[in-house]
């Protein structure tokens, strides 16, 4: 049996209710902020103002204060949200004359099958899709994964050169324990912000994206969604470096039935294409020609401001040499929302990111219960805005809404509830000397298997925007997994004992960090 989190040194304290242990508080946060009540904490949404209200109550009752220079727990911004013009952002697929016919085609000019697709139903352009046009001939890129650490490349012998790629959701054999992609452990390789980044890098000019159909249905939720931005468009740069795949290239998901018109056109099935690749064969053996596609990505240029806000509470360090530098500890609060229709129609979130949410209050608890405080300060925080693209952690850093240089350490908690057969996955133990050692000593002390990433940083989560400021971040995350950005991602899938452990690692190396003599030194 593995040690208790709260067995190990600097993670003592008594339960908020007499007999009420931490996985059972830990699922009591979960099941409030990933409640239908709170209707999927979409930005902009009464339900995420309500999970706001949530932590600050929290932060307020464990005894934390607000930031310094604060009356009170919020870290308000402005986001201008876009919409994705219906009538002027377009994707027309030609297949050869005689391919998909039947499906709004009609013989166009040199005999080829135009299929004009359509927005919302057929298709939608990704949140992260730069505006603008991508038309040449359509390669099939297999899930569009390129990944050393596990011998892999979809890319390999492929000129994607100015096309547009084609690529499945997910990974390789993902229901296959013995896959080379952690068994049946999702790894960031399936997120859609990789996937489009790798495509940038290969010199692709529009991905599109569609569900694999062997594991997983073909229900989609295609709506068109908005954008949103940290400014108004052409208000000038953001002040930041972009991360890879997001706003750079047009990209779209689009509906199995459309991509399963392009694998006929192919001579193929879209089932015969996934077993080609789950097998081992290299998606340019295929020897894929013949359709063309045009998708065009336009943006309305009315933006609307939309309020958004940060939640943070602050515990002064104990060394008054060193508690003018900040350890911060952060999770974010938002998720994707619902939308209208039968059936379950609400993105809880429970795993994404409830999770780490629930983590990051009972952090704060048990730190504010101690009656010996780290030497240097502390500072939770829950961001808005990560599933628009991180950018509530952006503004955070950009527009300095707390003190940046006073922070010498980041800690992310990211979807930390699933796969309790895998081993923790941490990132970002290579952008400071000490962090390695710091978790393999905690991860030893607790009994718990954890991954250590060295260099690999995973983009697409919180403690990007402070890793790009040249601030030491390490990231705990236990896995994508079926359930992820669907409705199916509820309360009750979550292993709360192993989140127990988990947040004895997180406790372990905060305390750590901030006992250090001297600062922990960024590398890059």
């Amino acid at each position: 049996m593995e040690p208790r989190a709260s067995e190990s040194p600097g993670f003592h304290g008594s339960s908020a209710r007499a007999g009420e242990s931490i996985p059972e508080r830990l699922r009591g946060h979960v099941e409030r902020l990933a409640s239908d009540e709170l209707a999927g904490r979409e930005v902009g949404t009464p339900g995420i103002r309500e999970a706001e209200e949530y932590v600050a109550r929290a932060f307020r009752d464990y005894g934390l204060e607000p930031v310094p220079g604060r009356e009170d727990y919020y870290l308000g911004f402005t986001l201008y949200r876009v919409g994705f013009d219906s009538g002027a952002t377009e994707l027309t697929v030609s297949l050869p004359w005689g391919a998909g016919r039947g499906r709004r085609g009609r013989r166009g000019l040199g005999g080829r099958t135009p299929i004009r697709a359509e927005a919302g139903r057929d298709f939608r352009p990704f949140h992260f899709s730069a505006p603008g046009e991508a038309a040449s001939e359509v390669v099939f890129a297999g899930y569009g994964i390129t990944a050393p650490e596990y011998d892999y490349d979809d890319y390999e012998g492929l000129e994607v050169q100015g096309k547009i790629v084609l690529v499945l959701r997910h990974e390789p054999n993902e229901n296959d324990p013995q896959s080379r992609f952690d068994g049946t452990s999702l790894t960031d390789h399936a997120l859609f912000t990789e996937k489009a980044g790798n495509a940038l890098r290969r010199g692709a000019a529009g991905m599109l994206l569609v569900t694999d159909p062997l594991h997983h249905p073909p229900e989609e939720d295609l709506r068109l969604t908005s954008a949103y931005r940290l400014q108004a468009p052409g208000a000038g740069p953001e002040g930041r470096r972009r991360p890879a795949g997001a706003g750079i290239l047009p990209a779209a998901q689009i509906s199995m039935g459309l991509a399963r018109s392009m694998a006929s056109a192919w001579g193929r099935s879209l089932e015969e294409l996934q077993r080609a690749v789950d097998g081992g064969q290299k998606p340019a053996e295929l020897e894929l020609t013949g359709v063309r596609a045009r998708l065009r990505v336009e943006l309305l240029q009315e933006p609307v401001p939309v309020a958004a806000r940060n939640v943070a509470g602050f515990l002064p360090g104990s060394d008054p040499l060193r508690a003018g530098e900040w350890v911060l500890i952060g999770a974010h609060h938002d998720h994707l929302g619902a939308f209208a229709g039968s059936g379950d129609t609400i993105y809880n979130g429970a795993d994404d990111n409830a999770s780490g949410v629930a983590g990051v209050l009972e952090l704060a608890r048990r730190f504010a219960s101690l009656e010996d405080r780290p030497a240097r300060s502390l500072v939770f925080v829950t961001f808005s805005a990560e599933e628009k693209g991180l950018l509530g952690s952006r503004a955070l850093v950009s527009q300095r809404l707390l003190p940046t240089g006073k922070l010498v350490f980041m800690l992310n908690l990211d979807m930390i509830g699933r796969n309790p057969g895998q081993a923790v996955q941490v990132y970002g133990d290579a952008t400071a000397r000490a962090l390695g050692p710091i978790v393999r000593e905690a991860a030893g002390k607790l009994g718990l298997e954890v991954a250590l990433h060295g260099t690999r940083i995973m983009s697409a989560s919180d403690h990007t925007p402070f890793y790009e400021a040249g601030i030491p971040v390490l990231a705990l995350f236990t896995g994508l997994h079926q359930d992820y950005h669907r409705p199916s991602d509820e309360a009750g899938t979550l292993a709360y004992e192993r989140m127990e452990s988990i947040l004895g690692l997180a406790a372990e190396t905060v305390r750590s960090v901030a006992e250090l003599e001297e600062a922990p030194a960024f590398s890059r």
